[in-house]
This record gives structure tokens, sequence and C-alpha cells, in this order.
């Protein structure tokens, strides 16, 4: 059984969960919840999560302010539906609820949504930006949506980065971080520009983003990842 993308989240205990994807021969892949006591060490599998008839992958994990953890992740029949559900875990993800669907794309022929990421901003509310490749004339736009609600419901989609006038360019595989100053920061490929040529934006709220495709990071290329160490950096 192959496996990739990994994420992973801390919670209130110090504990660490992971979340990544397996690709079982023959059947859908699906996701696998792991958790460490000893600062990312060793692992131990507690819970997996799966839907009959549907392909997982792009799991995305946050750990609310309340002690849930949240679960989510590109669910999937190729060519027919795309969805971006979202689970719930009270038990430090030893069980999943499913909670809500962040965004839907159904029918044969349709476009995908991709790449969920998680954000929790300084008010509370929750958002997540992922890829999507519904809206005509865009190849494919960043979407960001909201909820106030700790992800039981998600309010009006908007852009966080899009081609102005539409065109060929795909911005995709969003990451955001909180830096040292207080500001947002944004980062995702761009494939179609140079070799998927990593680019970035700022915001001061996580939610407000400048228009356009973005800034250019030199010497950086397709599948980006940001974090902020404790120095601000």
């Amino acid at each position: 059984i192959g496996g990739g993308w990994g994420r992973m989240a801390r919670l209130a205990n110090g504990d660490w969960i992971s979340v990544t994807t397996r690709f079982p021969t023959g059947s859908e892949s699906y996701l696998r919840i792991r958790r460490s006591a000893d600062q990312a060490r060793t692992w131990q599998t507690i819970s997996e999560v799966k839907e009959t008839g549907r392909t997982l992958d792009n799991g995305e994990l946050v750990a609310l302010p309340d002690g849930t953890l949240l679960l989510t992740m590109r669910s999937l029949i190729a060519g027919q539906s795309y969805r971006l559900p979202v689970y719930a875990s009270g038990d430090g993800g030893a069980s999943w609820t499913y909670r809500s669907n962040i965004d839907t794309s159904e029918g044969n022929g349709t476009d995908g949504l991709w790449e969920p990421d998680f954000l929790s901003l300084d008010d509370g509310r929750l958002a997540v930006t992922y890829s999507n490749e519904t809206h005509p004339g865009y190849n494919q736009v960043i979407s960001e949506r909201i909820s106030g609600d700790g992800g039981t419901t998600w309010g009006a989609e908007t852009w966080a980065v899009a081609q102005i006038g539409g065109g060929n360019l795909r911005p995709g595989m969003s990451q955001v971080a909180k830096m040292g100053n207080g500001e947002f920061i944004l980062v995702y490929e761009v494939v179609n520009s140079g070799r998927a040529d990593v680019h970035c934006k700022f915001s001061a709220d996580g939610v407000n983003w400048p228009p356009g495709i973005g800034t250019r990071i030199p010497l950086h290329h397709a599948g980006p990842f940001v974090a902020a160490l404790p120095s601000g950096l």
C-alpha cells in the first residue's frame, strides 16, 4: 500500500495528530490518522476515514479552541462528483463524525475541487482555502470560505487568488500561516507559469487578499508549504 500527502496538528495536551493518504491496490484511497505522544518520534494508528465508492486525498487537520479536531479532504468520483467534506472528532482523532461540506461540484464531466487548507482567524472564526476548477473562463482559482460555528456551516465563496480577467493559469495547493508581525502569508503554486512557480500574497486579516496572481518567490516550484517559527520568522 502506498501513502502520501501528510499533514499534522498539535493537540492542547501536546500530542501530535497526523493524517496521510493510503492507496491500496484495487480499491479507493482513504485517510489514516496517527497520534504521537513523544514529540513526533513514534506514531500509533488510531483511526481511518473512508467513504464507500469515493477516493479520498489531500487530508487537512485543525484543532479548535474547544478541543474539537476537524478533518477535511477532497472526496471524489473522477469526472462525476467532487466534494470537500468536514469530519469532527471529540476524542483526539480516535473516532470521526461527519459535520459539513465546504463545497461541491456534481455532474458528468464536472470540474474539480482540491487541496483544502484550514486557517484559524484572529476573531475565532475558521477559514479554508482550496483549489477550484469550476468557474468558466478560469482554468483554476483559489477560493476561500469562512465558518463562524466551528465548521458546521460555511459562508459565501470569495477568491483569494485568480488570474485577472481569467486565463490558463492554475493557482493551487494553498498554504497559509500567521507571521510574527500579525499579518498572514498565503503561498501557492501557479501551474502554467514557469515550472509551477510558487507565489505569495499578504493579508492583515486572512480574509481580504490583494487581487491578481500575487508575487513570485524566486527559485521555488510546486507544492509549497509555509510555517511561522516562534521567533516570528
